[in-house]
């Protein structure tokens, strides 16, 4: 089969669904029994260096990749077409897409969207519905985000033919929220961690943090500055440590968003906390690297993730790391001595607090960390995948 796998404009700021669109793109690149073409239009540099390791898979020029003006005008205007129509069950206006001109020029039987949309086409449509966060956290997005969400998400899962997630609560919250859908619509599939970015790297690409002004000891969280991230809370735990004279440092990577200015850089400035935050933006794979192998530990206070990819990366490079009591991340340590409520600062003061001060808890969630790698490496998601693509061509 013909596979289209639909990443036109993902970027670092898209923050894990970019991560899992470029390690499913890796293991993809293992199928040697189908054909894929790749739509990708911005350049970035870990789908660009997935395409250059694997020749055989097809780059989709961006000048082809690209919507005309009237062709965009015609599908957003199409999409909220078939968002009204959708109780009629109208045959989908998919035939004039740009996407329909990329599938007949290579003849496209599939169209894969590793994100949470699904493509407008009349081919077979798989989208990765990574979450449905603002159902269970609503006051983190305006009436109009929400919105739109739920526009979009239903009008996704209506065009998709399969969904995939990653995780069962994700589609036990799909089945709930979502009328019409059944349970062979949906496939979990967790991708196995494998062929990360971090595995390239040895010790002599770790980057001199001296330069950087970076503190000798410190903890690590990398993330994007979501609300649900939960920075705010990480601040007001290291406040509580300052109180009672227990410093921490902590270095935040991640791209800044207009929460980090509105909420969490004036809660450091309240509590005086700048000599203990260094929030340094997104920085490059090798600095990245570096922090996590120089870092005392990962702490990962996030509210809701569908998986946590600094969790992950962390538990593989054997980094010893803590983490909130929330969806996907207790299945994924696999050790409640490693969790924290996520909304009490004072609990995760105090995990910090061991993971910092105390090196046998270090080294027991070293040795967790070593129990716990089979479970994020050997999952069979190629095998998952090729199913699901026979599944939709019978």
């Amino acid at each position: 089969m013909k596979i289209l796998y639909h990443i036109p404009n993902l970027s670092q700021e898209n923050g894990g669904i970019r991560q899992y669109a470029v390690a499913l793109l890796r293991i993809l690149a293992q199928d040697k029994s189908n054909e894929y073409f790749v739509l990708h239009n911005v350049n970035d540099p870990q789908v660009m260096q997935v395409l250059e390791e694997f020749p055989h898979l097809h780059h989709v020029p961006p000048t082809f990749g690209r919507e005309r003006k009237l062709e965009k005008l015609r599908t957003d205007i199409g999409t909220v077409f078939n968002y009204i129509l959708l109780l009629a069950k109208r045959q989908k206006l998919a035939s004039t897409s740009y996407i329909n001109r990329i599938c007949r020029k290579y003849k496209i039987d599939i169209v894969h969207c590793p994100h949470q949309f699904a493509a407008v086409t009349n081919r077979k449509v798989i989208c990765t519905m990574h979450d449905v966060q603002e159902l269970h956290f609503p006051e983190f997005f305006s009436p109009r985000d929400r919105f739109v969400r739920a526009f979009d998400y239903l009008d996704a899962l209506d065009r998709a033919d399969k969904v995939v997630v990653s995780y069962q609560h994700i589609k036990d919250d799909l089945l709930k929220y979502f009328d019409g859908l059944k349970e062979d619509d949906i496939q979990v599939c967790l991708l196995e961690m494998q062929n990360l970015w971090f595995e390239k790297l040895t010790t002599a690409d770790q980057v001199d943090l001296s330069t950087l002004d970076y503190p000798d000891r410190f903890l690590l969280y990398p993330a994007n500055t979501w609300p649900h991230k939960n920075h705010k809370n990480l601040v007001e735990a290291v406040h509580l440590l300052a109180q009672s004279d227990k410093h921490v440092n902590v270095i935040c990577t991640g791209h800044q968003r207009d929460y980090y200015h509105e909420e969490i850089a004036p809660l450091i400035e309240k509590y005086q906390l700048k000599d203990q935050f260094i929030f340094p933006s997104i920085v490059d794979e090798k600095q990245l690297y570096t922090l996590y192998q120089k870092c005392v530990g990962v702490v990962v206070p996030t509210l809701y993730e569908a998986g946590s990819f600094p969790l992950m990366e962390s538990i593989l490079m054997n980094v010893p790391v803590i983490c909130a009591k929330t969806t996907s991340l207790p299945e994924t340590i696999g050790n409640q001595e490693f969790v924290f409520s996520p909304t009490d600062p004072n609990k995760i003061a105090e995990l910090m607090w061991k993971l910092w001060n105390e090196e046998d808890f270090r080294t027991k969630a070293k040795a967790n960390n070593l129990e716990r790698q089979p479970y994020l490496t050997n999952t069979n998601s190629l095998g998952i995948m090729q199913s699901i693509y026979q599944s939709l061509s019978a």
